[in-house]
């Protein structure tokens, strides 16, 4: 026999399958992605394209950036350190003095190091850059081999030799 309903005059019920599944075709969630230090170039024309203040802990002797810009500033650094400088070195210390002093230079064209500093002022400045990079150096690596590991890749950049590898 067959049911027309539920008795009460209405239709019967559709299949699952003929719902309306709209909702499937959403856009997904934004997710994170490598940054390209856009916002940087916005505050950093804002100035007048002038370089940044920034300022490092010098009371405790850290080095580590703080107060206005650290978040840019690390960011700067975490690029440069990605974009310029290969990943075949076992640390940043390892790095060729010319690349080192690349993304320093980058980095100053962004970022006042000196600010009317003494000269030992500004190496300490520099040596808090070498921290930052150095830590973003070691971070990325590590992204790197994490990432690579399960495909067991013998040469997974194409500006690497195998022997750099």
């Amino acid at each position: 026999m067959y049911h027309g309903g539920d008795g009460a005059g209405y239709p019967p019920h559709q299949p699952f399958h003929w719902l309306d599944v709209s909702w499937e075709s959403a856009p997904p969630s934004k997710r994170w992605s490598i940054s390209r230090g856009i916002n940087l170039e916005k505050v950093w024309q804002a100035n007048e394209k002038k370089p940044l203040p920034i300022m490092f802990d010098n009371v405790e002797h850290t080095m580590q950036p703080i107060e206005n810009n650290v978040k840019y500033f690390t960011r700067l650094v975490g690029n440069q350190v990605r974009f310029t400088v290969l990943p075949c070195y076992p640390s940043w210390t390892e790095v060729p003095e010319d690349q080192q002093v690349l993304v320093t230079s980058i980095i100053e064209s962004y970022f006042d190091l000196q600010d009317d500093q003494s000269l030992d002022e500004y190496r300490e400045a520099c040596t808090a850059v070498d921290r930052v990079a150095t830590d973003r150096y070691r971070d990325y690596k590590l992204k790197a081999h994490n990432h690579l590991k399960p495909h067991k890749s013998s040469r997974p950049y194409s500006k690497l030799s195998v022997k750099d590898w």
